[in-house]
């Protein structure tokens, strides 16, 4: 069906406002032709459909469905396996090693999403990439791909693929087994088991938290997706990633879609290129170490000790989805967690204190849910409490190699950090026998 320069002009301003997509200055033949093929495929004239959206405008995830086929034929992503592999030498040397050092040894497992993955060639990537870097080391890899294009979500989900897909043949060739068609090849299961896919807008509601499980992840890759939103759009995306990642995970974005202004948050790890973003490490400012009786010097404490969700760029405002989360999952310890420094933020210390309980009630042997109990603890007048949080932090650290460094304080070693520690409740102790 010939749609005419009004019909084309509220389409593009209907796809542009629900997604973000930002569509070229005046449309060329081939655009214009998938937007006609999209439209001939919703049973709807073009008025009764542009009515519909004005109708169903308090819920973008109706209108989604609406314009659905349009989407299908114009969210057509460039992709093939192992795309810039330049990217993936940097994540085995740059990336991987400080994930590795920052989990310790309490943390074996690795969540990755690929953000705008198409039909699923970058995320079959990383799953081969991944799974081939910790072999034999008994790493959990999970990968979540997620795109607006449900048709090419469904051939992701197949994990056929044929000759365009492969630019780079060389490259993990064992990975994939021939199959019936010509020049077809399809992933082999030990690299599809970890990976699934699901439908996703990174661009609705963005002041709140996506309604997906998307919260403490280690890596994201999202290539070749800002290039299609305009700066307002990239903004409030970053953000969103930044807040979906766990300190210290890793953005991998393309060099051209870098923009400092538009990253600001984020710490630069890849400079030449500016591929590689980190979100940072959560700091706190009330780390109680006396200089006079520490031999670190109270700025490396400062410098290395502190969390204090207040100094850093704001974390995800809305509670409530990670409390519903909760309710279906009340074992996920990230949960906890991450709900401590969200009621920090939000000045809610009673709920921080009940929520920090709760995660070294689940992860007895980690010690970052004793760090926020000491701050917490004193809080709340809990002397006792505060100092038991010592100890235990103190038990757990006696058992570590004291070479090794701190899975979130990389800069320092589990041996500094048991000196910083002895020395915070020597401090609480002097203090308790001088009020006494």
């Amino acid at each position: 069906m010939k749609l005419n320069n009004e019909q084309v002009k509220a389409l593009v301003n209907i796809i542009r406002h629900y997604t973000g997509f930002k569509f070229p200055d005046g449309l060329n033949a081939e655009l214009l032709s998938h937007l006609e093929s999209g439209f001939a495929h919703i049973n709807k004239d073009p008025e009764e459909l542009i009515g519909l959206v004005e109708r169903f405008s308090f819920n973008p995830s109706r209108v989604l469905e609406l314009i659905q086929p349009i989407l299908d034929e114009v969210l057509i992503g460039e992709t093939y396996f192992f795309r810039d592999y330049e990217a993936y030498d940097l994540l085995a040397a740059e990336v991987l090693p400080e994930l590795v050092k920052q989990f310790g040894s309490y943390k074996r497992s690795l969540r990755v999403w690929s953000a705008g993955c198409s039909s699923g060639e970058e995320a079959y990537s990383l799953s081969i990439f991944l799974n081939k870097y910790f072999a034999g080391k008994d790493w959990q890899i999970d990968i979540l791909g997620t795109d607006l294009n449900k048709s090419r979500l469904e051939k992701a989900r197949q994990a056929v693929y044929g000759l365009n897909s492969f630019r780079h043949q060389s490259r993990f060739k064992e990975a994939f087994t021939p199959v019936e068609g010509r020049g077809n090849l399809q992933v082999k299961e030990e690299y599809r088991r970890n990976v699934q896919f699901k439908f996703l807008n990174l661009l609705e509601n963005t002041s709140q938290p996506l309604k997906t499980d998307l919260y403490m992840y280690d890596l994201i890759f999202c290539r070749n997706v800002f290039i299609y939103f305009d700066q307002k759009t990239i903004k409030a995306v970053a953000k969103r990633l930044y807040q979906t990642l766990a300190p210290g995970g890793f953005l991998v974005i393309t060099p051209s879609e870098y923009s400092k202004e538009l990253f600001a948050d984020f710490e630069i790890i890849d400079t030449v290129n500016y591929r590689i973003l980190r979100r940072p490490l959560l700091v706190k400012n009330e780390f109680p170490v006396s200089p006079k009786i520490s031999h670190i010097k109270a700025e490396k404490v400062q410098a290395h000790m502190s969390i204090n969700p207040t100094s850093q760029p704001e974390i995800i405002s809305e509670i409530s989805p990670f409390e519903e989360k909760l309710v279906k999952d009340p074992l996920n310890s990230a949960l906890y967690l991450h709900l401590v420094a969200l009621y920090q933020e939000q000045n809610a210390p009673v709920k921080a204190l009940e929520m920090a309980r709760k995660y070294v009630y689940l992860e007895p042997h980690k010690p970052e849910g004793y760090f926020y109990l000491i701050n917490l603890e004193a809080q709340a007048g809990n002397k006792q409490r505060q100092a038991r949080a010592y100890n235990r932090i103190i038990s757990i650290l006696e058992n570590s190699n004291p070479a090794e460094h701190s899975p979130n304080l990389p800069s320092i070693t589990y041996g500094e950090l048991l000196n910083l520690v002895r020395a915070g409740l020597k401090e609480i102790q002097y203090q308790t026998e001088f009020e006494n």
